[in-house]
């Protein structure tokens, strides 16, 4: 298959990687049913402000009443109990179920520190003898003195929107930051330290999310903030953000203000540079394929929704594809039947879609019925795992700017989907949950040998200025920062397809990236 010139391709096997437009659904309503079924989602796992630390799940939960909000916090995991049994637990606490979403089966972790400790206060001298014997026991070796391994947990924060019709879109994203952080504490934590991760929901309303970020800097005394998903609620909190210098590390991907602030360090696209990667991974498979003639539709409900159609209408011929129709629809609309019959006598072949999940499904379902089954080409933000079960969407292709949920094959992959089958409880895989497993795992990277005791953000901070030219093994694209410097604009995506009920990567799960 030829490739339009358009697009470089990045050398190497790269695994993929996606996180989402979050706006799309933000100011969307949907169905009276869809919408219950977000709240008792979003529900299940957060509170409408109250946050909620959550860990690793290896260990019974305990809870804690502060000010009337219960906080349910899980104990440090064995290996960091070996390192320092009572760095975890809160006196006269009690117990309490494990946190939602915890796997159902106990996991053992790697062994602990505490091995070498053990045979040396009991076991044989290097020399033969024995510290029974008289003579003197080795001593361990000392801790390098400018990065004390440490005990006392990490805290960090979660604040965006996990509850109301965004949360379909915004939770996901959660979901993934949580299943690193069950993870890590699996292995010990960051440099010795148990990961405490409280969650606040800010229900959509950015006054209540300045309030959450100021109460988690100045009460919580969290380290950094990860995986916010706050499309709709963040920019507000960028100034206070910026003068306490707490990092926020992995975004929702929904707008543009995080390129603003250098205490931003994004792993992935987001704003105008992952809209237009719907663009150029839709035409890299369209144009090949022949699907010359494009409609578009995209929602009324968010300002996002507009620029993408903007991005159509702006580079559509440069790409090679004829824009033959283009209209804008409601989320909530529960027929599209007019809209498949103007792209159908618009001669369209190739048909981009940019609703929520389930308007996707209803158009394609209203496009069959027409007799009408155009090359769909799909927005990042909106792609589902089911949709490999809906035949009206077999053929369907898009991209991700993170990993491919279902890349197995490399170190990388293979890690998420070990980390997803033993702590993922469940949860659907999906281009959100990669992209908040992303967002932790540039944590990892960044803290995860060199976090001080006690943790603080300026250790996290040195430890994120340190990366170069990095993608995290192929979760995303290569990441730089460097003191004072904002992050960088970039535009890159993997191919994906959907084909006899499985969803693929054309290329290899090679990266692309385009301007």
């Amino acid at each position: 298959m030829r490739r339009n010139p358009k697009f470089q391709r990045r050398p190497g096997r790269v695994v993929p990687a996606l996180v989402g437009l979050v706006a799309l659904v933000s100011s969307g309503c949907g169905t009276r049913a869809e919408r219950e079924r977000t709240a008792a989602s979003a529900a299940s796992t957060t509170t409408s402000s109250a946050p909620q630390e959550r860990e690793s799940p290896l260990e019974p939960a305990t809870s804690d009443t502060t000010a009337g909000n219960t906080v349910a916090a899980a104990t440090p995991t064995p290996a960091a109990n070996a390192a320092a049994p009572a760095a975890g637990g809160r006196k006269g606490s009690r117990s309490a179920p494990a946190p939602v979403g915890a796997a159902s089966g106990a996991a053992t972790p790697p062994p602990g520190p505490s091995t070498a400790a053990s045979a040396a206060s009991g076991g044989s001298r290097p020399d033969g003898g024995s510290p029974a014997s008289g003579g003197v026991a080795p001593k361990p070796a000392p801790a390098p003195p400018s990065v004390p391994r440490g005990t006392s947990p990490a805290h960090i924060a979660s604040v965006g929107t996990y509850s109301g019709p965004a949360a379909s879109t915004l939770k996901p994203v959660l979901d993934g930051a949580q299943l690193w952080v069950k993870y890590i504490n699996s292995k010990g934590g960051l440099n010795g330290h148990p990961v405490k991760l409280a969650v606040y929901d800010d229900g959509g309303d950015p006054a209540r999310h300045r309030a959450q970020v100021q109460e988690a800097v100045e009460q919580r005394k969290v380290v950094a903030f990860l995986a916010n998903a706050e499309a709709l609620t963040g920019q507000g909190s960028n100034d206070y953000i910026a003068s306490h210098r707490v990092p926020v590390i992995g975004v929702d991907g929904g707008w543009d203000f995080p390129y603003d602030n250098p205490m931003y360090f994004l792993q992935h696209p987001s704003g105008e540079p992952l809209y237009l990667s719907f663009v150029l991974s839709a035409a890299q498979q369209l144009v090949p394929a022949g699907k010359k003639k494009l409609a578009t539709l995209t929602c009324q409900e968010a300002q996002a929704c507009g620029v993408v159609s903007r991005l159509w209408k702006d580079r559509a011929a440069g790409l090679g594809l004829e824009l033959v129709y283009q209209a804008r629809a409601s989320i909530a609309q529960p027929d599209y039947t007019a809209e498949c019959l103007a792209a159908r006598n618009a001669g369209a072949e190739g048909f981009f879609v940019l609703l929520d999940g389930n308007g996707v499904g209803r158009l394609a379902a209203s496009c069959a019925r027409q007799g009408y089954k155009p090359q769909y080409a799909l927005a990042t933000t909106v792609i589902l795992d089911r949709f490999k079960d809906d035949p009206n969407l077999d053929g369907a292709i898009g991209g991700t700017d993170v990993m491919p949920w279902f890349q197995t094959g490399t170190p990388a992959a293979d890690e998420f989907q070990g980390a997803l089958k033993v702590f993922g409880g469940g949860l659907p895989p999906g281009v959100g949950m990669v992209t908040g497993w992303t967002a932790g795992k540039l944590l990892e990277r960044a803290a995860g040998t060199t976090l001080s005791e006690p943790p603080t953000s300026e250790s996290v901070l040195r430890g994120l200025w340190t990366i170069k030219d990095d993608n995290l093994g192929g979760l995303t694209y290569p990441l730089t920062f460097a003191e004072g410097a904002k992050s960088v604009r970039k535009t890159c995506w993997f191919s994906l397809r959907v084909k006899d009920g499985k969803w693929s990567s054309p290329d290899g799960n090679r990266q692309f990236c385009g301007q």
